[in-house]
């Protein structure tokens, strides 16, 4: 038996998070989906940072998030 990948998604999912003046703190989730597989991580990084600057808060975090879809071959 043989898997092979059948498709391959990346996604960027990118937290901003900022501080209330009560001292709460607010974060944000944004994902973007359907991004080139063969993006590289400098382009998503400045895709990342892109989005900072759409947003109120600081840029907490940003993660590349690989979806791969496996089909077994006969």
């Amino acid at each position: 038996m043989a898997v092979n990948v059948n498709e391959k998604k990346v996604m960027l999912k990118t937290v901003t998070s900022s501080t209330g003046s009560d001292g709460s703190i607010k974060k944000r989730s944004i994902t973007v989906r359907n991004i080139d597989a063969n993006a590289t991580n400098d382009s998503l990084y400045a895709l990342s940072k892109g989005i900072k600057s759409l947003v109120d808060g600081s840029l907490a975090s940003s993660s590349k998030i690989t979806e791969e879809v496996f089909e077994e071959q006969a």
